[in-house]
């Protein structure tokens, strides 16, 4: 690769993550008012997507004894959470339903103990190991990487740890909401440039053709401090390219970056 197409990748990936943020912050609050609008038209279906979504990635931050994080999540999950049925009732069926309550808080607690075990919510869906995941998917990338098969290594990089709600486009308004949440959640990132967590020198780029370009840097074999968290917020973009931060089989950390028009549709259906 030329000197000078290298130079022009690395500055239209950087120039374009950087003016994003810029252009996103300024309008905070016109983007909240589009955000909840776009919310407001959400199809049942979506929304329950959604509230699994930050329920499963609260059940992960559970288990890694990230409380708070869990925290964010099911306080996130919420806002997605289906609405209760409600079922009109007359004024004589509310009193006799409060009276019949009040019967039952009376009862001794061992008479109580089967209808409460009935009323316990159900356990969440198991997910499969994230390393698990880790291990057949990048495997597999690393394989079609050094066969030299590009196509393969673009389809294997599209989104596929829990963020699958975000790889099929978005809308601008969903875009700016995507980031409004991401900054918020993690503001550290608001000010994210790439000297600040690589050297430069180790970019690595490979240029399948004049669309299609993928830039890797490869870290130490312990992420930074301030990546932890990526681990399960591996995806993001703006609108031009995918970032795209991952624990490689080989036990390193990278960051990767390409054209989002170079996606294929992805073969594990995301």
């Amino acid at each position: 690769m030329q000197p000078r197409t290298r130079s022009h990748i690395i500055a239209s990936l950087f120039w374009g993550f950087l003016l994003t943020t810029l252009l996103i912050h300024p309008r905070a609050l016109e983007a909240q008012e589009k955000s909840s609008a776009s919310m407001s038209t959400l199809s049942e279906e979506k929304r329950a997507q959604l509230y699994e979504h930050w329920m499963a990635l609260a059940k992960i931050y559970e288990e890694l004894g990230d409380h708070a994080m869990a925290e964010t999540a099911r306080n996130n999950a919420q806002r997605f959470a289906p609405a209760p049925s409600q079922e009109s009732t007359s004024p004589e069926e509310e009193v006799a339903s409060s009276q019949q309550q009040q019967e039952d808080t009376t009862l001794p607690k061992e008479e109580n103990t089967e209808n409460e075990s009935e009323k316990l919510p159900l356990a969440p869906p198991t997910l499969p190991s994230v390393d698990l995941l880790l291990t057949q998917h990048f495997q597999e990338y690393l394989a079609h990487w050094f066969r030299g098969n590009s196509q393969d290594i673009i389809n294997l990089t599209a989104p596929i740890l829990l963020l699958p709600l975000y790889s099929d486009g978005l809308i601008k308004e969903e875009q700016v909401a995507f980031f409004m949440e991401f900054f918020t959640t993690y503001p550290q990132f608001r000010q994210l440039v790439l000297e600040d967590i690589y050297q430069l020198e180790s970019l690595q780029i490979t240029q399948f053709d004049n669309s299609k370009a993928m830039l890797s840097i490869q870290s130490q074999p312990y992420p930074p401090e301030v990546l932890n968290e990526w681990q399960y917020w591996s995806n993001f973009w703006n609108n031009t390219h995918h970032y795209f931060f991952q624990k490689m089989a080989d036990g390193k950390w990278y960051l990767l970056a390409f054209d989002m028009e170079a996606h294929a549709p992805h073969p594990f259906g995301f």
